[in-house]
């Protein structure tokens, strides 16, 4: 499932990145914090789930780089749910339905994944 949530956020980077070059910045606040979690919270939880397979390192043993990957990942979902409300009437561009299922879907497998539970330890898994 982890190769899945990796596979997610790199299609939401790429998707944001896409919109980013066509569209440009925001200049809104929120939307600012929008897009800052757009692109941090796919980094952060690829990260962290790249570095749960090795088991050794700091970012694989320390909480810290978990619990954020879930508030970003939350913050990110947070934002697009208001951005969703916010925007109402949705403009008709193509691809726009797309775009809002990837950044609604995304925050949810990740968050699935990363509160299936803590990782194990050798001690535990053995």
């Amino acid at each position: 499932m982890k190769i899945v949530a990796v596979v997610c956020n790199a299609v939401l980077l790429a998707f944001t990145g896409v919109v980013l070059v066509t569209d440009g910045w925001s200049s809104e606040p929120p939307y600012v914090a929008l897009t800052f979690f757009l692109l941090l919270a796919p980094v952060v939880s690829s990260a962290v789930f790249l570095a749960g397979r090795r088991r050794d390192g700091w970012l694989a043993l320390s909480p810290v780089p978990r619990l954020v990957a879930i508030g970003c990942n939350a913050a990110l979902l947070a934002f697009s749910c208001w951005a969703l409300v916010d925007s109402y009437p949705h403009p008709e561009e193509s691809g726009y339905f797309a775009f809002v299922a990837v950044v609604l879907l995304v925050p949810v497998v990740s968050l699935a994944v990363l509160l299936h539970g803590a990782p194990r330890t050798q001690a535990q898994a053995g």
